[in-house]
């Protein structure tokens, strides 16, 4: 493994050495798009301006994968570049390196995108992107190669499986009861939990979004491909609005890293953000008016 290591620290040095400023800030755009924040703003949008089932469906892989990356980097801790050679990162980041999530994610994320239409350009823009949002982590000196081929390859099999089993799954899961469907969600959650205590991000957002929507399908029966597209602005605007101040606002009130009860907090603020997105901003888009006067007709 050390070899593979020392391979991939010579081929971050011989990319870089055509780097400049320039590229820098481009690489550093491009790699910005497998962020967290990305998925926390463009998933929510899908989910409240587009289609509520295809953004639940997204939320779901994306966070699949999610957690199978945070998984692995826990079960083989394996070092950044950086770690090794410090003058070769050129972002700050934390955690292990193995596979890597940027690439994983991004395949997993357009790819499913991708999916939705049938036109080439669709399916080029699902390919090129994962294959620059990986050359940017090696450019960026925060992953080996080895670590992009691993998310690469982790995230081609997820979303595979997806596309293949995914819908037949749905179908299953939506055909019984309401106190099953529960008793999965929680039961999944305490299982992803367990398999990885130190993840508290994806379980609680698991739970928050599934459950979330269950109860916003019963309640509130919201639909994102209502309403202008005036009216699809003011829900995005409104609703990300609120997001922010609970992903931020509760990260600041809450305990940092190290003290006690941080890991309970970090659950907490993260399924309080998915309880907003999938059921909180859909009932307060309804009682604002935010819906077209057909739809709030219907669902009282």
């Amino acid at each position: 493994m050390e070899q593979v290591m020392q391979w991939g620290l010579e081929v971050i040095t011989t990319i870089q050495k055509v780097g400049n400023p320039f590229l820098d800030t481009v690489f550093k755009g491009i790699t910005s798009l497998g962020n967290e924040e990305f998925f926390l703003i463009v998933i929510p949008l899908v989910f409240w301006c587009v289609d509520t089932k295809k953004g639940i469906r997204l939320a779901m892989v994306v966070l699949l994968a999610n957690f199978v990356n945070q998984f692995f980097k826990e079960w083989w801790q394996q070092p950044r570049p950086f770690d090794l050679r410090p003058d070769v990162g050129l972002i700050e980041v934390e955690g292990f390196g193995l596979p890597s999530g940027h690439a994983q994610g991004a395949v997993v994320f357009w790819g499913v995108l991708g999916s939705w239409f049938t036109k080439p350009w669709n399916l080029l823009v699902a390919i090129i992107l994962p294959l620059l949002i990986g050359f940017s982590r090696v450019y960026l000196g925060v992953h080996f190669p080895t670590d992009v081929f691993a998310g690469w390859g982790i995230g081609l099999f997820i979303l595979g499986s997806y596309l293949l089993a995914g819908k037949l799954f749905i179908e299953w899961f939506l055909k019984l009861s309401i106190t099953r469907q529960v008793i999965i969600l929680v039961a999944t959650t305490a299982v992803l939990q367990l398999l990885n205590l130190k993840d508290t991000m994806s379980p609680a957002l698991f739970l928050g979004m599934s459950g979330g929507y269950l109860l916003m399908k019963l309640f509130v029966k919201f639909d994102a491909s209502a309403g202008s597209i005036l009216l699809k602005l003011l829900r995005f605007i409104m609703g990300i609005t609120v997001s922010a101040v609970i992903y931020i606002g509760l990260k600041s009130l809450f305990p940092g890293e190290g003290s006690p009860g941080y890991h309970v907090f970090r659950f907490l603020r993260y399924f309080l953000l998915a309880v907003w997105v999938a059921l909180g901003a859909p009932w307060m888009f309804k009682i604002s008016g935010l819906l077209t006067p057909q739809l709030r007709e219907g669902t009282r």
